[in-house]
């Protein structure tokens, strides 16, 4: 679903119709919203099994699994593009570039396009090195009311620091701080799993307003209603929805994405994530996003599989060694 949204906002020009599917359907930042509440779940929900299994938290296998499934894949994507700006075929910053390097992409700015994506992953990376730690050195309990306290402030944080940064412009959007909330919404909802309560009339009104109702008041109000209100508001309705999800594998939604066509695309989505700026800056639709989905099954099948088979053998304790 994250991915998709991503696809349908870069790959479709600017016109009326763009128009509609932004307000309508949803557009890319929406499905970073979700990648950031599925991702903190995930996280969380494996590192609460690796707790109930050995009673702690291995630090130094996390960030060794973290590091096998997201470097090789990311700095081949990255040395791919070095490549064709040496030989004139691109052209980019070096800034950018570094600051993707280093995963500062969502601090350290550049105006251009090949490496302007990686703020969300740089978001990603900065979430994997605190919140393991916060895990195992605070404890389950600390931790719990931490990811709470961290996404009630989180509205108060977004319009003060737009107000104290007020020539950053729709930059600021894209820094750690300011998207917290949808990690740690994730993170809550794995902590706090077994006392949430579910409603199914709820769901339809969280769809629709997902997916229909705030993509448009974001269109209308912009900041005036993303900042306060709009993202803390979005991180609950993908909450919820993820819950009926997660709690009802047989349900239509549920047959959906554990369809062996969706379970694909989910496999190979990082690298689809990763080429798509790359084909859709390039090329138009459909070229560009067959091009970046053919990028991508490459990417998994001669860097990402042979780097988890090598992962596998490297940690100590493969039973970690799960793959997210």
């Amino acid at each position: 679903m994250s991915i998709s949204l991503v696809l349908l906002a870069h790959s479709v020009p600017t016109n009326q119709w763009n128009r509609f599917v932004w307000k309508v359907i949803g557009n890319g930042d929406l499905g970073v919203s979700i990648f950031f509440v599925i991702s903190g779940f995930l996280i969380t929900s494996l590192l609460l099994k690796e707790h109930s299994k050995t009673g702690q938290i291995s630090l130094r296998a996390f960030y060794m699994r973290r590091a096998f499934r997201i470097l090789p894949p990311f700095y081949a994507f990255l040395f791919i593009l070095m490549l064709l700006r040496t030989v004139d075929l691109l052209d980019f910053s070096l800034q950018g570039w570094t600051s993707a390097f280093v995963f500062l992409r969502d601090y350290w700015t550049s105006p251009d396009w090949w490496t302007g994506h990686t703020w969300s992953l740089s978001i990603e990376e900065q979430f994997y090195f605190l919140w393991p730690a916060c895990l195992a050195l605070a404890g389950l309990a600390k931790s719990g009311k931490i990811a709470v306290a961290l996404i009630v402030a989180s509205p108060a944080v977004r319009v003060v620091c737009h107000l104290l940064l007020p020539n950053v412009g729709w930059q600021e959007q894209l820094m750690f701080h300011m998207r917290m909330d949808s990690l740690m919404i994730g993170c809550a909802v794995a902590l706090f799993y077994e006392h949430l309560q579910f409603k199914w009339r709820w769901i339809a009104p969280a769809a629709i307003f997902l997916f229909v109702l705030s993509p448009y008041l974001r269109t209308r109000f912009h900041g005036y209603y993303l900042l306060p209100f709009g993202y803390s508001l979005d991180n609950l309705a993908i909450a919820y929805l993820l819950l009926y999800v997660v709690r009802n594998p047989d349900s239509v939604f549920g047959r959906v994405f554990n369809c062996a066509a969706v379970a694909h695309v989910g496999v190979i989505s990082y690298s689809l994530y990763l080429w798509q700026q790359f084909f859709l800056g390039r090329l138009h639709f459909p070229s560009g996003v067959i091009g970046a989905f053919c990028a991508a099954e490459l990417s998994w099948r001669i860097i990402e599989k042979p780097a988890l088979r090598l992962r596998d053998k490297v940690i100590a304790r493969p039973e970690l060694a799960a793959v997210v």
